[in-house]
C-alpha cells in the first residue's frame, strides 16, 4: 500500500532530477492510478508542506518569469536556470499539481443508456 512518505519519495526524486539533468518525467496522475492510491491519502496531500512549497515554487518562478513586486530578490535565486528552464520547471510543477487535483475529484457516473421502447 502506497503511503504519503511514498508519494513524497517520488516527487521530491523526481524534481531533483528535473533540477540537476533537466529531465522532467513524472506523471504522478498515471502513478496514483497505477498503485491505486486512495482518495483520503490523496486528500491529505493536499494539506502538506511539500505540496504548499510546490505551490510558492510555482509562484516565485512566475515572478521570476514575468516580473512582479519582488523581482529583483526572486530573480537572484533563479537567474541561474535561465527563462527556458524556468518555464519547463513551472510547467513540470502546475503538471503535478494538476495530476493530484485530477485524480482528487471524485468520478463521475454517466447517465444509464436509454432502453428502446418495445
Amino acid at each position: 500500500m502506497i503511503t504519503l512518505e511514498d508519494i513524497f519519495g517520488v516527487i521530491n526524486k523526481s524534481i531533483d532530477i528535473a533540477i540537476k539533468q533537466d529531465v522532467y518525467e513524472l506523471n504522478l496522475f498515471e502513478y496514483l492510478q497505477t498503485n491505486k492510491v486512495k482518495k483520503t491519502i490523496v486528500q491529505s496531500f493536499n494539506n502538506t508542506f511539500v505540496m504548499k512549497s510546490i505551490v510558492h515554487q510555482i509562484e516565485e518562478l512566475d515572478m521570476y518569469l514575468n516580473g512582479g513586486d519582488r523581482f529583483n530578490i526572486i530573480q537572484e535565486s533563479y537567474e541561474w536556470m535561465g527563462e527556458q528552464r524556468a518555464q519547463r520547471m513551472k510547467n513540470f510543477l502546475e503538471q503535478i499539481l494538476n495530476d493530484v487535483n485530477q485524480y482528487e475529484k471524485p468520478k463521475r457516473r454517466g447517465r444509464k443508456p436509454k432502453t428502446a421502447n418495445k
